[in-house]
């Protein structure tokens, strides 16, 4: 999982960096939305592991595996419609 959270990040700044002014006013959009649920889920990974919750329980449970799939479909999907809005 850390692999492909690491892949999806790396994409996600190539696409920033490389594609953005070729993006439309969605799809720019849905990439800061993207980078902003990133950035709430390393916020909460870093209360998470400098409080007492346990790690495998519900706010660790929400914060290593739930948060960084939802994140993961997401990404995944804003891809996948970059994708189709370029190669009509």
């Amino acid at each position: 999982m850390i692999l492909l959270g690491l892949i999806q990040i790396t994409l996600a700044i190539v696409i920033y960096t490389l594609y953005y002014e070729s993006l439309s006013k969605h799809e720019r959009l849905s990439l800061h939305i993207y980078w902003l649920f990133v950035v709430i889920n390393l916020a909460s990974i870093i209360t998470v592991d400098y409080s007492s919750l346990v790690i495998f329980g519900f706010p660790g449970c929400m914060t290593y595996f739930i948060f960084p799939g939802l994140i993961a479909f997401y990404f995944v999907h804003t891809t996948h419609q970059i994708n189709k809005n370029r190669f009509k």
